[in-house]
């Protein structure tokens, strides 16, 4: 395997903080910029960059690691040693007579060096998982040899589905842009909040979701979005209340409030809830004398204690063990199901038909109203 003999670093972050500070017309400073700076700089990708250089050697390199590599030209210059068998013994080490013979994988050394922008472009291709395994391992290597002695560069080496925020591949994606990984180390490249929209599939009719936590997680998201939401391509189509649903239909609870026990009960079960022993999952409810347990669409579940008829206490506590989290003076129970019908028994104000059509005939007409009253009286 490949390693990195020698690495350094030819040009001082200074150089590039004045080339800046030069091309704004102003002084030149004799000091190293914060690592905020550099940060920004790097993101930017403003020319004085450019100016930033590393040089290092590859001793141990396969051959044909090495042919893709040198496809990189812009910011970098590649030297690999020489195969000729009058200069070097390495036509003997393989026992052939002509470096003709010399197999794709023969080993050898190579120098490079490059300047910031090159490092940048060169690691969103090689650092893919879907580049080939040896290369991406000797460019591996050298984003840790680099962040030995810059931390804040090889930060900034990342592979095309991060630089540009989604996985460009269309032939055979790795997934890792579908991963809580990619959703960190998005965050931790622009120093921002990101995270990943969960699919899941699913009916537009269905009243409710297939896997309450995911839901929950959707509506979270939707309600509070971070800086940046990575929504596969599927989820669009994915059928959501809108926020006036949430505000009409949720039932929020403070300290203090008085509480009808049995009313809330119902109103849960309206609501999509369902009744347990103890809360385990999103969407059940439990109620022992005082004591009311509420998983709602949230991480934690919450718990609600009552004196008589008054709440006195509202904890967020952990379901696997019970144990309270922290207290919290409201909570808002929103909906599990997506649409919830009005309480009024009579749902249609006025007659409402189908028509069943056969070859573009009307063969039948019923009305739905009708047939509801005619099964309430059986």
């Amino acid at each position: 395997m490949s390693k990195i003999n020698h690495i350094e670093q030819i040009t001082s972050w200074k150089r590039v903080l004045n080339a800046a500070r030069r091309t704004n017309g102003k002084k030149v400073l004799d000091k190293e910029p914060s690592d905020s700076w550099k940060a920004k700089m790097l993101l930017a990708e403003h020319s004085p960059i450019r100016l930033l250089e590393f040089d290092w050697t590859w001793s141990s390199i396969k051959q044909w690691v090495t042919a893709h590599i040198v496809r990189h030209h812009e910011g970098c210059e590649k030297f690999v040693h020489s195969q000729r068998g009058d200069r070097r013994a390495i036509l003997e080490e393989y026992g052939v007579d002509t470096r003709d013979k010399l197999p794709q994988g023969a080993l050898n050394d190579m120098d490079m060096t490059a300047n910031a922008q090159a490092l940048i472009n060169i690691s969103r291709k090689r650092l893919c998982n879907c580049a080939s395994k040896e290369t991406r391992e000797a460019w591996i290597q050298v984003k840790n040899a680099i962040a030995e002695i810059d931390p804040v560069m090889a930060s900034k080496m990342v592979p095309e589905c991060l630089y540009r925020g989604f996985c460009p591949e269309f032939i055979s994606p790795c997934g890792y842009s579908k991963t809580e990984k990619y959703q960190n180390d998005l965050k931790t490249l622009f120093n921002i909040n990101a995270e990943i929209f969960p699919y899941q599939d699913g009916s537009i009719y269905d009243t409710n979701s297939k896997n309450l936590y995911k839901y929950s997680k959707q509506i979270q998201i939707l309600n509070n979005p971070n800086d940046i939401v990575i929504v596969p391509q599927k989820a669009l189509f994915e059928k959501f209340p809108d926020k006036f649903f949430f505000k009409e239909h949720s039932i929020n609870i403070k300290i203090n409030d008085d509480m009808d026990v049995q009313e809330l009960a119902k109103k849960l079960v309206t609501l999509g809830y369902k009744r347990k022993t103890l809360v385990a999952d999103v969407g059940e409810f439990s109620i022992r004398g005082d004591i009311i347990d509420i998983f709602s669409l949230s991480d934690f579940p919450f718990r609600i204690e009552l004196w008589g008829d008054s709440v006195t206490d509202i904890r967020k506590f952990d379901n696997s063990n019970q144990r309270s989290i922290s207290k919290v003076k409201e909570v808002s129970i929103q909906p599990i199901y997506k649409f919830v019908l009005p309480e009024e028994e009579d749902y249609f104000d006025e007659d409402c038909y189908v028509f069943k059509v056969e070859n573009g005939k009307v063969k039948q007409i019923e009305c739905i109203k009708t047939k509801i009253e005619n099964k309430d009286e059986k």
